[in-house]
């Protein structure tokens, strides 16, 4: 019984379970062919098509939004056909080479699918920093990826973020 007392949280399973890469985000064009497949020139409205790097169906883009510059990049963001989910994109110039797709949640926003293949200037964590500030609370999703997993041990290591569990989840604020 003391062993279960001192070691309690060994046996519960609150964080986020672990998930392999997705497929085809191996490489550099690999996730640049994720990241341009999201884009896909900006439009609205696609659909009927899959991922070529997963398979994966298209999701349905509405509501274009400029959501000015962070760090010389240009922001836009999408809404998914239910105006709930928000994507983000960060542009380098006509590039686009970050996305983002957040869900609300609770008191802020979950992450979810992330893609990252240039803008060398700065690392995910970065952007992630950036959605405590516009949200004040930021969630994991309940299933990561090894680059997902990096991305959150990178923010818990950060002394001016504050990351706990929440139950399947991490939850992350500003000090």
């Amino acid at each position: 019984m003391k062993s279960l007392l001192e070691n309690w949280r060994k046996y519960l399973d609150e964080e986020p379970k672990a998930i392999e890469a997705i497929p085809g985000t191996d490489t550099q064009a690999g996730r640049q062919g994720t990241i341009d497949y999201f884009w896909d020139g900006g439009k609205e409205n696609l659909k009927d098509e899959k991922d070529p790097a997963t398979g994966w169906s298209r999701f349905i883009k509405i509501n274009r939004k400029e959501g000015g510059k962070w760090k010389g990049y240009q922001v836009v963001l999408f809404n998914d056909a239910t105006g709930r989910d928000t994507f983000y994109f960060l542009l380098d110039g006509e590039t686009p080479i970050f996305y983002i797709a957040t869900q609300p949640h609770k008191d802020g926003v979950i992450t979810g699918n992330v893609r990252k293949s240039g803008g060398e200037d700065f690392k995910a964590t970065d952007f992630y920093k950036e959605l405590i500030e516009r949200h004040g609370v930021i969630y994991s999703d309940n299933m990561q990826s090894p680059g997902g997993q990096k991305i959150w041990k990178w923010l818990r290591a950060d002394e001016k973020v504050n990351v706990e569990e929440d139950g399947d989840r991490l939850r992350a604020t500003r000090q």
